[in-house]
């Protein structure tokens, strides 16, 4: 774990790295690999801080970890977010994401090729 722990801490967030990234959340499901320390670990731009939230949904996701997802989903970072999906996939994700994020406050949608938007206040919906 210490190994993987210095690997993610350089690449996690790289765009060329995604792919692997999602490999290897699926592959080990994330067990015994604290997401949250790796995260707050690092700094990001403010391009970065603007997909991380969906780079982590991907993660979770792909990692099928139950106990990942209650812990990681209702952190602060998920209070307010903005989720862009172009495909079935992205969408499912979204929905997985739904089913454990008992924190977030609001959530803006966009559709990856149209300029539609859709802000939702997700207390008032529950």
């Amino acid at each position: 774990p210490e190994k993987q722990w210095r690997i993610w801490k350089e690449q996690f967030g790289r765009p060329e790295m995604v792919e692997v990234w999602k490999f290897f959340c699926g592959f080990t499901k994330l067990l015994h690999f604290d997401l949250l320390k790796l995260i707050k670990s690092k700094s990001y731009s403010t391009r970065e801080k603007k997909t991380l939230p969906q780079l982590l949904m991907i993660s979770i996701y792909e990692a099928e970890n139950e106990d990942t997802a209650k812990t990681v989903f209702t952190d602060d970072m998920f209070k307010d977010i903005t989720y862009s999906s172009s495909s079935a996939y992205e969408t499912a994700i979204l929905g997985y994401f739904l089913k454990f994020s008992s924190n977030t406050e609001s959530l803006c949608l966009r559709a990856k090729r149209s300029p539609i938007q859709v802000e939702l206040a997700l207390p008032a919906m529950l």
